[in-house]
């Protein structure tokens, strides 16, 4: 309670500090998921705090249906197995380098 009360008062943020929980390494990788598809229309999504836990959101793009999927990341690993992709846009968010990578056709 009184953290929370810190936090509406702004005493936390006054002090310096910030809260590891939030998001603060982003990246985006698109690419040519589909051979039916151009244009890198499917992109993987990273959000992770200052531990490196977040999720990974995908989005596979086709002529006739997309599927998006989410996947939990914990200290920059993935729960679930990722793809080249998921994992190259958690690697980049840890980086700072992904805002707008492109990954290679395969």
């Amino acid at each position: 309670m009184r953290e929370c009360n810190e936090l509406i008062q702004g005493a936390v943020g006054s002090r310096g500090t910030v809260d590891p929980r939030a998001l603060r390494d982003v990246a985006i990788v698109r690419y040519d998921a589909l051979h039916e598809m151009s244009g890198q229309l499917s992109f993987s999504l990273a959000l992770l705090n200052a531990v490196g836990d977040g999720v990974v959101l995908s989005s596979i793009n086709g002529r006739a249906e997309t599927r998006t999927y989410a996947k939990s990341v914990r200290a920059c690993k993935g729960v679930q197995e990722l793809s080249p992709e998921e994992a190259q846009a958690v690697h980049s968010a840890r980086l700072g380098t992904g805002l707008s990578m492109i990954a290679a056709t395969a």
